[in-house]
């Protein structure tokens, strides 16, 4: 049996910097949705991710062919309760 490989300080920091970028992307991803599902309109969704900094996220998904159909969190992916339920 081999003994197991042990990884030098550089790889561990480059493992631990990649898990990290990867957890900041999730949350990114997270927050941009609460925000879309709480904003009132895209402009408000706008204004509200520029705020936190989360305007330039990348889309995960292409858009339908005819987003025209869509509302602004259906396009995003977004559930979104009713306008009853909705402040």
């Amino acid at each position: 049996m081999t003994p197991p490989v042990t990884l030098g300080a550089a790889a561990c920091f480059a493992n631990a910097r990649i898990a990290a970028e990867q957890a900041e992307f999730v949350q990114q991803r997270q927050a941009a949705r609460r925000v879309a599902e709480h904003a009132r309109d895209a402009g408000d969704c706008l204004d509200l991710l520029t705020m936190l900094g989360l305007s330039n996220l990348a889309p995960t998904v292409v858009p339908p062919a005819h987003p025209t159909n869509m509302t602004f969190p259906d396009a995003l992916g977004v559930s979104r309760p009713a306008e009853a339920d909705h402040r």
